[in-house]
C-alpha cells in the first residue's frame, strides 16, 4: 500500500527539536474513523492489518522512527486507544540525561484535536501517576518551566509521533496508539496478550529488524 502522505525535512526537524511531529493524512483518518465507528479494537485482524500497512509497509515512517531512536532494530510493544482526556500525560518520566529509547505513534481519527508541550523530553518536570495509567504533570508547572504548548487539529485525520517523555493531551476525537521501542527496552514492557487467531497477521508484521512483543493464548 503506497503512503498517502509526504514526510518533509520540517517534520524530521520538529521530531529532533520538539520531540514530536505531525502529518496530515486523510486516507489514514478515514481508516481510523471507520474502526472507531465500527467499534473495532486494535487487537483484531483489522487493527493489526492497519498497523502493518502504516508501520511495516511505510518505509518513510520506519526511517523516521529508526533515525530518532538511533538504532536499526525496533519493536512494537504496547497499544491502547486514547479518547478525549484533557491534561498533560506522558508514557514515561523524563530523564534528559538519557537518549531516546521509545516513541508513541498516534493514528488519529477525523476531527481529532491534540495538544503537546514542546521539548518536554529534555526537561525534568515533576509528575505523578495519572488517572489513565500514565504520568501526569501540571500544565502550570510545564508553563513555568518555559515549555511552549501547541495545539493541532486533524480535520481529516493523520499522525502524531512523539517521544514517550513528551506530554500530550487528546482534546477531541480518538488516537489509536502504539509504542515503538528499541529492541533493548522491549523486555521491560509487558507482552501484548493476544488470541491465537491473530498469530498469522501479527507474525506477518515481523522482520529481522521489527519485532512484535506479543504472547498468544488459546482460550475462547
Amino acid at each position: 500500500m503506497a503512503p498517502s502522505h509526504t514526510i518533509t525535512a520540517r517534520n524530521q526537524l520538529s521530531m529532533a527539536e520538539d520531540g514530536f511531529m505531525f502529518i496530515k493524512d486523510a486516507a489514514l483518518g478515514q481508516q481510523v474513523t471507520a474502526m472507531v465507528e465500527g467499534h473495532i479494537p486494535v487487537q483484531s485482524t483489522a487493527g493489526f492489518t492497519l498497523l502493518k500497512e502504516t508501520l511495516k509497509e511505510d518505509a518513510d515512517i520506519m526511517k523516521v522512527l529508526r533515525s530518532y531512536l538511533q538504532c536499526e532494530s525496533v519493536g512494537l510493544g504496547l497499544y491502547r486507544t486514547l479518547g478525549a482526556v484533557p491534561g498533560a500525560y506522558s508514557f514515561r518520566q523524563c530523564n534528559p540525561d538519557q537518549p531516546a529509547e521509545s516513541v508513541l505513534v498516534h493514528l488519529l481519527a477525523k476531527e481529532s484535536k491534540i495538544g503537546l508541550w514542546k521539548g518536554t523530553d529534555r526537561v525534568k518536570v515533576p509528575s505523578i501517576p495519572g488517572k489513565i495509567g500514565l504520568w501526569q504533570a501540571s500544565p502550570n508547572e510545564l508553563a513555568e518551566a518555559g515549555l511552549q504548548y501547541v495545539e493541532q487539529t486533524f480535520d481529516d485525520g493523520g499522525w502524531c509521533i512523539r517521544d514517550t517523555r513528551v506530554f500530550m493531551e487528546v482534546l477531541r476525537g480518538t488516537a489509536l496508539t502504539v509504542a515503538i521501542g528499541k529492541e533493548s527496552v522491549l523486555g521491560k514492557w509487558p507482552h501484548m496478550k493476544l488470541h491465537k487467531s491473530l498469530r498469522a497477521i501479527v507474525e506477518s508484521i515481523e522482520t529481522p529488524t521489527l519485532k512484535v512483543n506479543a504472547l498468544f493464548y488459546d482460550a475462547e
